[in-house]
């Protein structure tokens, strides 16, 4: 049941929250966990990407905020070799599009995570295990 839940909950919860519809968004995750998924994020959109010649834009946060999500995962794409264009307040034409939504529910311990790589979404359950770390639930779930 919470497996249905809380992807609903963070859908809801980022309806109500987000200034700008087309930006990336962070709420209710700790600067340490946000780290972790951010490097996650890196490492899978290199994995989808089809070369590190491949510029990408991650989408800015409301009001152009940065955080140790959009940092950390421009840092894992920047040391697979990938270009990470500098934050524009629009997409430059040559670049894919990145943009992240992650909403943490931290008295359930458990955190999701969607990416959109030029449109095409995937998204991951993150829970903390016995020592307090966050790691993955599971695969990536992708929607074709």
């Amino acid at each position: 049941m919470r497996k249905f839940l809380t992807p609903m909950i963070a859908v809801l919860s980022l309806a109500g929250c987000a200034h700008n519809p087309s930006a990336s968004w962070v709420g209710g995750v700790s600067p340490k966990d946000g780290k972790v998924i951010g490097s996650d994020l890196g490492a899978y959109v290199a994995s989808q990407l089809p070369s590190v010649k491949s510029s990408v834009w991650v989408q800015p946060m409301d009001g152009n905020e940065r955080g140790p999500v959009i940092d950390s995962l421009e840092n894992t794409l920047r040391q697979k070799g990938y270009p990470v264009l500098p934050d524009s307040a629009s997409r430059p034409t040559n670049a894919h599009l990145i943009r992240f939504l992650v909403s943490g529910k931290p008295a359930w311990g458990e955190t999701n995570a969607f990416i959109l790589i030029d449109g095409k979404e995937a998204s991951r359950e993150y829970v903390k295990d016995t020592l307090g770390a966050l790691r993955p639930a599971g695969p990536f779930s992708v929607r074709e």
